[in-house]
């Protein structure tokens, strides 16, 4: 009899359903199943590994500020062993027992392989001071005062970092020559650029300064402290705070590196909030240096919340902070939002360095990794920039990105500069803050020749102009309109230190001139808040006569731009002195050419500083007398030199307009409002109005939402369809009786409008007054 067992083959689809995912669930179940060891016996191997190296290697016994600490395990030569998010850097140098900078359980691997390399590496290298870095004091070290100091420099490092040698350059990381030997010039001990580099640097330049250092325990992995990153900022704050409770009004600087830039953005953005009790450090910033922080998240955040996930509940890992350094995480972009909007309103100079090298981590892994490759870019430039502001590379990793050896370090030759550049200006940047320049609503305190130009102009005050934009249209609904500053476009114009013009395109009806009040609150704070800018601005309207041309909008930004700058009279002073005696100067405020040739001279003179000039409703300007405007326009960004003048145009326009799309399309940039962005500030405009409406006509609960419902579905994204029909509701002939027809029969959105709307609707015909309706109805339709 045949035992053998007869074979049996499966159907070839049979056999492919199974076969198929199993090659690729079996190498991960496997991979689970190590990782899982590893995990699980990582205490006793650290145990054993800890004994081996005090066995093999000398222990030196420090004194700290008087304080003797316990026996450490010291070797210059050995690898930085933690493996963290944001990638600082940590060394073995510490305390047994002290849980400060222990990245997580990939230090396990690289124990046994970096003590071998050090073993070759040290039959090549001279010897060198052995001896480890002062221990870092927690939370606020001060490392350097100077007596007379003008600045505060306050460092912040990054996540899974040791104090001990967050900005701690080591002899480690000299360059080698082909014999494996340090090339001559770098240092044989620690240096430590923060205590000795930079202020000896500050002092050359007549700077004195004071040095700290915000330390925190940054470990995410094994035995983490359960904390958010509004937490440590908080913490931050308190501390800092109390630090300088002697000089509280010094101006500040702050460094962060990686993770520690993030805790500075977050700090600021809660200082500012209305009523902190830490307002004065915001007040009190002058600059910020960010060294490879990713202000938009970082990929390398998803591998460390992947591990963490794999660890068991005994490890105690902290998700939270990695979830708030993932890319693109909501959490990162409303924090950048923030930030970014109170650098436009200070004009606070920041500047973002970013590395170019890629941080290989496949030697601190061991056989970790054959399985995944550790070499990659971990803030790329992308997520280190701020729309706007100064982003330079630097020749290194991120790693060594916040270490420098000497004076000559390429990257601290780039760095200290910046630095230099803030403290030098810092004393400037609080006075201005402290004594608000207002700028003059109208010629009382001008020269005497200054208000003889000034009312040869026959200029109408803009204040008065926008008081009748605003008593026409309306409040505009608090906390909109924001979402403008969070654009890069706009970021990119405000921040720029080059002239730029930003086009503003929306369609009728959409709020382009409530935006543009809106703005000239916003850049008239600015303005103030700077002693070298200047905001002059213009609204357009077809149906005024003394609005709709373009001598009329040079006169009105000259008016403004002599009324802020009296230095500038000098470019209308020689055509005033040649002409005082006849009417030819009078005709020449109704001449665009001399106009343009002053106002040109006078936004391109330095003494004017940084100018913005914002146009709302550039198309409602004359069509056959704006073509010399638009081409001067389009001069003053192409020919004009770059270099001494920063002139920032805003003009807001409906799009398609053929001469102002042929002139402008190919200069500056062009911002398009569209339901997307708008669609927030309209429920909020829905909402308040019909607020309004049921206050001043008793409506029942029931109907209020009818009619907010009715709008948000019928307004086909426009806030000049609300307001007309909340016109027509609001008539007193309308009973309440009636909004339930009156809803039903309300047309969709601004194309259903027609001339007979207004004919029968008088509260809506007067509604127009002021915004050409019409015409831009009758545009839209065709």
């Amino acid at each position: 009899m045949d035992y053998r067992m007869s074979s049996f083959t499966f159907p070839w689809s049979v056999s492919r359903l199974f076969t198929r995912p199993l090659r690729f669930i079996i190498p991960v179940f496997l991979i689970y199943c190590g990782l899982h060891v590893a995990f699980t016996s990582a205490p006793k191997w650290a145990k054993w590994i800890s004994k081996l190296r005090t066995l093999r290697r000398p222990r030196l016994q420090p004194t700290i500020r008087g304080e003797s600490l316990p026996a450490v395990d010291a070797h210059p030569l050995e690898e930085d062993n933690a493996i963290s998010v944001d990638s600082d850097t940590t060394s073995s140098n510490e305390v047994p027992g002290d849980s400060r900078g222990r990245g997580g359980w990939l230090n396990l691997f690289s124990l046994n392989f970096s003590w071998r390399r050090s073993q070759f590496q040290t039959q090549n290298l001279p010897l060198r001071d052995q001896s480890p870095p002062p221990r870092a004091m927690c939370p606020i070290d001060i490392l350097h005062v100077d007596e007379d100091a003008v600045v505060d420099i306050v460092a912040v490092h990054g996540l899974a970092a040791n104090p001990d040698y967050a900005w701690i350059w080591q002899p480690k990381n000299n360059p080698r020559d082909s014999k494996g030997q340090s090339i001559e010039g770098y240092p044989t001990k620690h240096v430590n650029w923060l205590k000795e580099l930079l202020p000896d640097s500050l002092s050359s330049a007549q700077l004195p300064c004071r040095v700290i250092t915000f330390n925190y325990d940054s470990r995410w992995f094994m035995d983490a402290p359960q904390q958010r990153l509004s937490n440590i900022s908080d913490n931050l704050l308190t501390s800092l705070q109390s630090a300088r409770d002697k000089a509280t009004t010094r101006p500040l600087i702050f460094i962060g590196h990686s993770f520690g830039g993030n805790l500075i953005e977050q700090a600021i953005v809660s200082a500012c909030l209305h009523g902190s009790e830490h307002a004065i450090i915001a007040q009190s910033t002058v600059g910020v240096i960010f060294l490879g922080t990713p202000h938009r998240g970082s990929n390398a955040a998803s591998w460390g919340h992947l591990i963490a996930s794999l660890a068991p509940s005994s490890f105690s890992c902290e998700y939270r902070i990695l979830e708030a350094l993932k890319e693109h995480s909501d959490s990162s972009t409303d924090r950048l939002k923030l930030f970014s909007r109170w650098l436009f309103s200070e004009s606070l100079p920041v500047v973002c360095f970013f590395e170019l090298q890629k941080t290989d981590y496949s030697s601190r892994i061991g056989p970790v990794a054959k399985i995944k490759s550790f070499k990659d870019l971990v803030v790329p430039e992308h997520s280190a920039g701020i729309d706007g502001h100064t982003t330079i590379s630097l020749n290194t990793d991120h790693l060594k990105i916040n270490k420098f050896y000497g004076p000559n370090d390429a990257s601290f030759r780039l760095v200290f500069p910046q630095i230099e550049r803030m403290a030098r200006g810092a004393e400037e940047t609080i006075k201005r803050r402290l004594n608000r320049r207002r700028i003059p609503e109208n010629d009382g305190k001008a020269s005497l020749n200054v208000q003889r130009y000034l009312r040869e102009m026959r200029v109408t005050n803009p204040k008065d102009i926008l008081s009748r934009i605003v008593l026409q249209k309306g409040d505009r609904v608090r906390n909109t309109c924001h979402w403008i500053l969070d654009q890069k476009e706009f970021s990119t114009w405000a921040a720029s230190g080059d002239p730029e013009l930003l086009r503003l395109i929306g369609s009728p009806g959409i709020g382009k001139t409530i935006m543009s009040t809106f703005l000239v609150e916003t850049l008239t704070d600015k303005a103030e808040k700077s002693h070298n800018s200047t905001f002059a601005y213009f609204f357009c309207d077809d149906k005024i006569q003394d609005r709709k041309t373009p001598t009329a909008i040079l006169r009105s930004l000259i008016w403004q731009l002599l009324l802020q700058r009296e230095e500038l009279s000098t470019h209308i002073k020689s055509d005033f002195d040649k002409h005082k005696d006849d009417n030819r100067f009078n005709d020449l405020f109704d001449d665009f050419f001399p106009l343009w040739r002053i106002f040109q001279n006078m936004v391109l003179d330095v003494q004017a500083g940084e100018v913005f000039i914002l146009i709302d409703a550039l198309d409602e300007c004359d069509k056959s007398t704006r073509k010399g405007l638009l081409q001067n326009i389009k001069s003053l960004f192409r020919d004009s030199p770059k270099t001494g003048h920063k002139v920032k145009f805003l003009v807001t326009c409906r799009p398609d307009i053929a001469d102002i799309e042929g002139a402008l399309k190919n200069v500056g940039v062009s911002l398009r409002m569209d339901s997307a962005h708008v669609n927030n500030d309209l429920l909020k405009y829905i909402d308040a109005k019909t607020q309004e409406l049921a206050e001043a006509k008793g409506y029942q609960d029931s109907l209020i939402k009818k009619i907010r419902d009715t709008f948000r579905t019928e307004s086909g994204g426009t806030f000049l369809w609300v307001s007309l029909m909340v016109a027509e509701l609001g008539r007193e002939d309308v009973l309440i009786s009636d909004v339930q027809k009156k809803l039903k029969e309300l047309p969709h959105g601004l194309d259903e409008l027609t001339p007979r709307f207004y004919t029968e609707c008088p509260a809506a015909s007067n509604m127009l007054l002021n915004l050409s309706c019409i015409s831009w109805l009758l545009l839209s339709v065709h």
